[in-house]
């Protein structure tokens, strides 16, 4: 087996693009009221990609248990011979491990940096417990509405938040929560959030459509094809007007073009629920792919957008 290629794939490399997009969005929380920090917002990217790959890795050591545990053993075991563990096992459990580590690292360098460590603290538990309750069992819950849940929270306000109260808090002198810096975050939080749902809902729809009643966990086929297109399209739908609206009324100059991020991303967004009917299993991974894609582009266009439009910046380690 080529071990570096085994991890490669295993690694779900797209879904990095998920964990840059959050950060992203987060600093576009930061940087339009004149709050980004650099640093900052590198130590979170950093550890946003590392906490998406070793959840990735975690998730397919626990599928490949799972496989394993349902092999049918001898029926005359002898007792020298070990419990079957292949490479692939040992494998994946250590890229987890690893990247959890580091993760770790930059979650302890995320507190140091923080004036409200223990927020920080809280939010990094909170994380490790989701990550452990959708990996539970094989990912029993990723087939509900409590996954769904769960994916909102780490790519919405977990994400998005977190990454903008660092930056804000960061040469504050003292801890800032007034509405001008904390609404921006809020607002942008569930936009991303909405399209995150969307991306576990295709995902969900190309495995049922792959093999379509084979998997009983599946959360599209609970739901019905119809049903999974129609929640795509709202929940782009809902993040573009919720976005909109905190550009139209909270102080935010020239509305119209800070709205154009989610308004380009709803309009993809519906380009993918109105083809997913329409296509084969091949159009399928690529509208599944696409969809990410779109999340990540939303993210990258808002932080350039609001970049552009925002409040000059007041850090003094300013590098741009």
């Amino acid at each position: 087996m080529d071990v570096f290629s085994f991890v490669k794939s295993k690694g779900n490399l797209v879904s990095v693009l998920m964990s840059a997009g959050t950060v992203l969005a987060g600093t576009a929380g930061a940087v339009v009221r004149g709050n980004m920090e650099i640093l900052a917002a590198s130590i979170c990217l950093l550890f946003a990609v590392f906490t998406q790959l070793g959840a990735n890795y975690r998730h397919a050591y626990e599928l490949e248990k799972l496989h394993i545990s349902s092999l049918p053993r001898k029926k005359i075991h002898n007792l020298k011979e070990d419990e079957p563990n292949p490479l692939e096992k040992r494998v994946l459990k250590e890229a987890s491990n690893a990247c959890f580590i580091l993760a770790g690292m930059l979650g302890v360098t995320i507190m140091s940096m923080s004036r409200v460590p223990y927020i920080m603290l809280g939010i990094g538990v909170l994380i490790a417990l989701i990550i452990y309750f959708l990996n539970y069992k094989g990912g029993l819950s990723m087939s509900t509405w409590i996954g769904l849940l769960c994916t909102f929270l780490l790519f919405g306000p977990i994400g998005v938040m977190g990454t903008c109260l660092l930056q804000t808090q960061y040469e504050a002198t003292s801890s800032i929560w007034g509405m001008y810096d904390t609404a921006p975050p809020i607002y942008l939080a569930f936009g991303m959030g909405m399209l995150a749902i969307n991306i576990h809902l295709a995902y969900s729809y190309y495995v049922n459509r792959l093999a379509p009643g084979q998997n009983t966990r599946n959360i599209s086929s609970r739901l019905g094809a119809k049903t999974t297109e129609i929640i795509i399209f709202v929940n782009g739908l809902l993040a573009f007007i919720v976005v909109t609206y905190k550009a139209f009324n909270l102080d935010f100059e020239n509305p119209l073009v800070g709205s154009i991020p989610f308004f380009l991303g709803f309009m993809l967004n519906t380009y993918i629920a109105i083809k997913m009917s329409r296509s084969n299993i091949a159009e399928l991974r690529h509208l599944s792919m696409l969809v990410v894609v779109n999340y990540f582009l939303t993210g990258m266009l808002v932080f350039i957008i609001w970049w552009i439009l925002g409040t000059p910046d007041d850090s003094i380690r300013v590098f741009f």
